[in-house]
């Protein structure tokens, strides 16, 4: 069913359009996928819609997620979202997470080229007037750690969706942010 196809989207999208995904799909399950992509009628709104509706009250948060907030946020260090992700859904996570406080601002890339285009981590740098070789992003997709490295700044990435060896471009890899120290970080920034 339709609700089904969504739903296997929304898991295995790792931050990828709903055209992108559809096609991927289509081209799993059928031997001309152009035809089957312009059968489906795919309403991506809709797609967007009923991730907001089961998210709600099952989002949980990763192991050290918020101890860094706090940590970055008490040393007064800004933090931005910067998500492939529509505005809504963002908005959604963060507030079914109790998180939007800490961050200085939000990007969307909804209307932007999407990554590994680095336009916005590029856009999240420029909101808090900050130099891009000193930014860091928090990665767990290969074309977010690639976005990074083309917007020259740091990144770290974790391997919450996918596995170590995919994600070798990070100038950090780990399986936790519970595994991550300010000792890793000025490396990463030369102070250490």
């Amino acid at each position: 069913t339709p609700a089904i196809a969504g739903e296997e989207l929304v898991i295995s999208g790792g931050g990828a359009r709903n055209p992108a995904l559809v096609e991927q799909l289509a081209a799993r399950v059928h031997p001309r996928p152009v035809q089957l992509f312009d059968s489906l009628f795919f309403d991506g709104e809709a797609k967007e819609a009923l991730f907001r509706d089961q998210i709600r009250g099952n989002v949980r948060m990763l192991p050290g997620v918020r101890f860094w907030l706090e940590e970055f946020q008490g040393r007064r260090i800004p933090q931005v979202v910067a998500s492939s992700a529509p505005a809504a859904n963002i908005s959604t996570i963060l507030d079914e997470l109790g998180i939007r406080s800490f961050f200085n601002d939000v990007v969307s890339a909804a209307q932007m080229p999407g990554k590994p285009d680095p336009a916005v981590f590029l856009e999240a740098a420029n909101r808090v007037k900050m130099p891009h070789s000193r930014c860091l992003v928090i990665e767990d997709s290969v074309a977010g750690v690639e976005a990074a490295l083309a917007a020259n700044m740091k990144c770290v990435a974790v391997t919450n969706t996918n596995p170590r060896n995919l994600l070798v471009s990070a100038q950090l890899i780990l399986d936790s942010l519970e595994e991550l120290s300010w000792d890793h970080l000025l490396r990463l920034f030369e102070f250490g």
